[in-house]
């Protein structure tokens, strides 16, 4: 937190440092270590600071990748909270306004902060917005170097928060000189770090509800799958909604004495836990993006046609993903993803535990990109997309499932 301090003082100070100011910074790190929750308490600290006069004045404006609908919508995003007035136009129009916004002069300026005021801008889940040429990324870290070298320009300050920790080795030579050497590293968190924080999280005027065996259990199983802390504290909730539950009735049905406290057990933690995993497959599938749910789908059927459990190879998914989307002549699957895009998707739902990514054994057809397995089976994928627009993709190719 203070790195974060300090990087988002100098910024808004506009301090020089060795280089010139520092305005663009990213923080990677795998999902649910705290990243985005650390510069958001950064912000908050800092906008007391703001109101009490220590430092200048800020817009604070956050950006999600995963919220936008195309990465290009990020641009007309980011004009219309920045000027507070609706963007009629296309995404290469919003790109232009904040272009000539952040690299002319006062004098020109068309927003609703005057020259003295510097946007902070949070831009979450970054690694939803790289595109095959990259050019999002470069806009948004090459705005606050252009910004802080025009004489009386509006001053930009940029964190980018990615999931993946060497995102900036991935990106293209010119878009690592626009972000800079300035990076923050989440690491995931340990058996015992999980043990500590949930132990201080159960813990109510020195009474624990979980046994030590169930708290130890639920850490076990996070630090397993991925050390993402709000896997274990939804675990842990759905445990303790279902124990409640239990001791009420108990209560009004005079099988439990009134006064007493009720305990979670080990038991009841792993049963929450299977329930939860099952739980969030679900939900991840209903938020699933076209391009994200057309792959599932494309993995499905390539199960079923083939008879295999997994294993495809790139160009396989490719092909299927391009049969299935030209087929059904949907806009919302067309053009189908690319090459790189695809990599991209992989990429996201290895992340989310949908697809499994291993390296071909096959030494005849060696290749440089993983075999992909469906790792959830066709019942999550039915009740993942019943309730989403995905559902007519689902029925017109595994139509067994409706």
């Amino acid at each position: 937190l203070s790195e974060l301090l300090s990087f988002f003082r100098a910024g808004i100070r506009g301090d020089p440092g060795a280089g010139g100011v520092k305005s663009s910074l990213i923080c990677a790190g795998p999902p649910g270590v705290g990243k985005t929750a650390c510069v958001r308490a950064a912000i908050a600290r800092l906008q007391h600071e703001q109101a009490r006069g220590l430092i200048p004045t800020f817009q604070f404006i956050y950006l999600n990748g995963m919220e936008v609908r195309s990465p290009f919508d990020v641009y007309p995003r980011f004009w219309e909270t920045l000027t507070g007035r609706k963007h009629i136009g296309s995404h290469e129009r919003a790109c232009e306004l904040l272009e000539e916004y952040f690299t002319t002069s006062a004098s020109s300026n068309n927003g609703k902060n005057d020259a003295t005021t510097t946007t902070v801008v949070l831009l979450d889940e970054i690694d939803y917005l790289i595109t095959e040429k990259q050019s999002i990324l470069f806009d948004f870290f090459d705005w606050p170097k252009r910004a802080a070298s025009t004489p009386g320009g509006k001053r930009l300050v940029v964190v980018g928060v990615s999931n993946t920790l060497n995102l900036i080795d991935q990106l293209m030579p010119s878009v690592q000189s626009r972000i800079g050497t300035e990076k923050c590293i989440f690491k995931a968190y340990s058996l015992k770090d999980i043990v500590n924080i949930l132990k201080k999280a159960t813990h109510v005027q020195g009474y624990s509800f979980f046994e030590d065996d169930a708290i130890l259990f639920a850490a076990k199983k996070t630090a397993a799958l991925s050390g993402d802390i709000r896997k274990a504290f939804q675990i842990c909730r759905v445990a303790a909604e279902v124990v409640t539950q239990r001791f009420e009735k108990a209560i009004a049905e005079n099988q439990q004495q009134a006064g007493s406290c009720p305990k979670i057990r080990i038991s009841d933690v792993q049963r929450a836990s299977q329930e939860s995993f099952n739980k969030a497959l679900v939900t991840a599938v209903s938020l699933l993006s076209p391009f994200e749910a057309l792959l599932l789908v494309s993995l499905a059927a390539l199960c079923r046609s083939t008879g295999r459990q997994g294993g495809f190879d790139i160009q396989d998914i490719l092909t299927k993903m391009e049969a299935i989307a030209s087929s059904g002549g949907d806009p919302h699957y067309l053009p189908p993803p690319s090459f790189n895009e695809t990599i991209l998707l992989m990429n996201r739902l290895g992340e989310m535990n949908l697809v499994e990514l291993k390296k071909g054994r096959d030494l005849s057809r060696p290749s440089a990109w993983p075999l992909t397995s469906l790792i959830v089976d066709e019942l999550t994928l039915l009740k993942g997309f019943k309730n989403t627009p995905h559902k007519y993709l689902v029925q017109r190719n595994l139509p067994s499932l409706f």
